[in-house]
């Protein structure tokens, strides 16, 4: 016997199948907010850190978000990093107001008392770092290109030896030196090179010997001391941080007087000499010294001459903690 119930069952069956496929007649796309982190610039071209491990002034961060979206964008924060490296050494969190579809909204961190180390520093920021927003991710991070972090101060040693052998008379061997450490201070900067002056104390000692028969001796001591050496003398860094060149212009400074004896000339000979010159030389080239972004430690020696000769040795250390 047949079921009477067979064609309606049959038939509600294919009614529930096609209302489930079925689309809605006239739906329309969903719409939603989406944040847009647009622009983010560092405030100073490079940062200078102080003895003390401080920058010596703020580092603003200013940062321009838009709502992209086609619904309003709720409020939510805002995550700012400085960053060396991979290594975030400071962060602040801005609340961002609800934003309605097309309107961009500048914000503004400021660190203070950041203490980054030597080398390279950048700035990064994410939109709705407590995910409020629906959007995507996609534009919601950003980063600054790398800015110079520099040393305010270098101090250090710097000697130099000339070796000028005798023709006429006695062989001269004069020592110049930084009794104590001088200082490198930044005083400014131009398109290519951070710039500092020096001031300190540069001795030098001139030795006589040999001569004609052989039996020349005399000695002379000399010593000028500058709050700031003029002429070329200071230390400059370019400003990729890839070279440094170090110069104390000590022949500026007054003369100093020397004797010596010789057997066959019967009075004692006086002469006078000026300081030597204090450089960062490697070669009779000249030039810059290679370095790298995060060194600390400015050192090396410089041999120049076949006759007369000169070596230069020095020992610069920044500054920093």
């Amino acid at each position: 016997m047949k079921n009477p119930y067979a064609k309606l069952i049959a038939a509600a069956l294919l009614s529930a199948t096609v209302l489930i496929a079925a689309p809605t007649a006239g739906a329309k796309p969903q719409k939603q907010a989406d944040l847009a982190l647009q622009r983010i610039t560092l405030g100073p071209k490079f940062v200078v850190v102080k003895p003390d491990g401080k920058a010596t002034a703020q580092i603003p961060v200013t940062l321009s978000i838009r709502n992209i979206g086609h619904a309003p964008a709720a409020p939510s924060l805002t995550v700012v990093k400085l960053v060396q490296g991979t290594h975030p050494i400071a962060r602040e969190e801005i609340p961002l107001p609800g934003l309605a579809p097309g309107h961009a909204s500048t914000q503004i961190a400021i660190f203070h008392n950041v203490e980054p180390q030597l080398g390279m520093l950048r700035a990064s920021a994410k939109a709705d770092i407590d995910n409020k927003v629906a959007g995507s991710f996609n534009n919601d991070l950003r980063a600054t290109a790398d800015i110079p972090v520099i040393a305010q101060r270098w101090t250090g040693v710097m000697e130099s030896d000339v070796h000028t052998p005798g023709i006429i008379g006695p062989t001269e061997d004069d020592h110049a030196t930084t009794p104590q450490e001088v200082v490198f201070t930044f005083s400014g900067h131009d398109a290519l090179r951070f710039l500092y002056a020096v001031g300190g104390e540069v001795d030098q000692t001139a030795t006589f010997s040999g001569g004609q028969g052989g039996g020349c001796s005399g000695s002379g001591e000399g010593s000028g001391s500058m709050p700031r050496w003029g002429g070329d003398s200071g230390l400059s860094i370019s400003r990729d941080l890839t070279k440094y060149s170090a110069t104390v212009r000590a022949s500026l400074a007054s003369p100093f007087t020397v004797t010596w004896t010789c057997p066959d000339i019967p009075t004692p000979v006086t002469a006078t000499l000026r300081l030597k010159d204090l450089l960062t030389l490697t070669s009779a080239a000249g030039g810059p010294v290679p370095m790298t972004p995060k060194q600390r430690v400015l050192h090396g020696q410089g041999h120049l001459g076949a006759m007369v000769t000169i070596d230069y040795n020095w020992n610069l250390v920044a500054d920093v903690p």
